[in-house]
């Protein structure tokens, strides 16, 4: 039977047997001592700090969501923080009384593997078989297996035996066992002092007879280990409050970084920035450069812009400066009325010329202001924009072919200007059917003109 016990579990003879073999190394015992090896600190130690180090990789500049951010990085504080804790733990356990260390002990009555603070203890009593097997990698040897064979099952233990000690200790128990050299009275000190010297094995020095080593009959489980109920809330609490103070320190952490990464570059980058409302720190430093990329185009269109119409587009402009996205609606309806006998005036062909204007104005005034300092965008129909050209082709009947356009320009500087508000000029041209297109052309032209002063409807 197999059990496992913490040391502060165990009862005072056991506990007292397991230190002494502990620190004679196994000296003068009734039995096989194999010290064992515990890289588990320096792994943790290593583990702890990679952690940590990976945490502040992952997070910092905490340019996700701060509470998420938050959240990674508390799990990652706790994780390296334990393990850290654990190295540091275990080596200072190893002085305290319930800290056994690492070996191997096998006496007359038990197997022992003891593991820092905790131990197994295998019963030997029902023992029948022992068979060792050499594990070995590209011809070195690693350890062996022992298979323990009982009456009621099978045990396997690996060790660092490479000279059988161990296998050959239990394989004598077995045999002294099972034949008639053991007399009943024999005592198990005196059991494993004979089964050593079977099978070679010197015995260490004891010195006097007081420090004789006496063998427990079983271990017995007489105390409470401690619950770890208490740390684990303290982690849970610990956890929750980190979460909680490393949020308000990622929001601004996360604003700084984001305003050091697109303070120098160009205006779309800025108004990432001012896009997302958690960002409040350098809101007027990311407004005053993004108004500088604005200055030139705009001291351009003072210049040239001319008229209530220019000087309202000079202000529709300006308040782009501080605007979260530069958008800027058109739209362009043609309200002629459709005359079947006249193909030009047909409502497929409306619609084209609705479109051509359309882009042809967009690009001359995203040319003329800036193409990152502007966007020219069509609404629907319900949705009034901010600027509005509407405009229609009649036919003259003094003129046989004749054509006349009206066309009417308006600006409003931003959505809150009521329509009625808008800027607006109007003009009409006469034209011939034939003519039509270059006519339509020529008013695309003195459009840019009203509004930004010049005719760029070429690049």
């Amino acid at each position: 039977m197999t059990q496992t016990f913490f040391i502060e579990e165990l009862d005072d003879a056991s506990r007292s047997y397991l230190r002494t073999v502990r620190d004679r190394k196994g000296a003068g015992v009734p039995g096989v001592f194999l010290p064992g090896s515990n890289y588990l600190p320096i792994a943790a130690l290593v583990c702890g700090i990679a952690v940590l180090i990976a945490a502040a990789w992952l997070t910092l500049p905490p340019l996700d969501d701060p509470l998420k951010t938050a959240m990674l990085q508390m799990a990652g504080l706790l994780l390296g923080g334990w393990l850290i804790l654990y190295a540091i733990r275990t080596w200072l356990a190893a002085a305290g009384r319930n800290y056994l260390g690492h070996f191997l002990l096998a006496d007359p009555l038990h197997l022992w593997q003891a593991k820092g603070a905790s131990v197994k203890s295998t019963d030997l009593a029902e023992l029948e078989h022992v068979k060792g097997t050499d594990n070995f990698n590209e011809g070195a040897y690693q350890n062996t297996t022992l298979t323990l064979s009982f009456t009621d099952g099978g045990y396997n233990v690996n060790v660092k035996d490479p000279d059988h000690r161990l296998e050959g200790f239990l394989q004598a128990l077995v045999t002294l066992r099972s034949g008639q050299a053991q007399p009943s009275s024999m005592p198990p000190e005196a059991l494993g002092y004979l089964a050593k010297q079977t099978v070679g094995l010197e015995m260490e020095p004891v010195g006097d007879a007081e420090d004789a080593v006496v063998v427990p009959a079983q271990p017995r489980r007489e105390n409470r280990a401690r619950s770890g109920i208490l740390a684990y809330l303290v982690i849970v609490a610990v956890a929750v409050a980190g979460v909680l103070l490393l949020k308000p320190v990622n929001v601004v952490l996360r604003d700084d970084a984001v305003f050091r990464m697109v303070i120098n570059r160009e205006p779309p980058e800025l108004r990432a920035y001012l896009v997302d409302e958690r960002n409040v720190r350098h809101r007027q430093e990311v407004e005053k450069k993004l108004a500088q990329f604005y200055q030139a185009p705009l001291q351009r269109l003072k210049q040239n812009a001319k008229g209530e119409v220019g000087e309202e587009f000079i202000a529709l402009v300006t308040s782009l400066q501080t605007a979260i996205q530069p958008f800027v609606s058109l739209r362009v309806k043609e309200r002629s009325q459709a005359v079947a006998n006249v193909p030009i005036l047909g409502a497929e062909q409306m619609k084209a010329r609705e479109r051509s204007i359309q882009q042809t104005l967009s690009m001359g005034l995203t040319r003329a202001v800036g193409e990152k300092l502007i966007g020219i965008v069509e609404v629907v129909e319900e949705v009034p924009a901010l600027i509005d050209v509407n405009y229609a082709v009649e036919a003259d009947a003094r003129r046989p072919g004749g054509l006349r356009i009206q066309w009417t320009v308006g600006v409003r500087r931003n959505a809150d200007v009521d329509v009625k508000g808008a800027k607006t000029k109007t003009w009409t041209t006469e034209t011939t059917d034939k003519e039509l297109a270059a006519a339509v052309n020529d008013e695309v032209g003195r459009t840019l003109q009203v509004l930004t002063g010049e005719n760029n409807m070429q690049p």
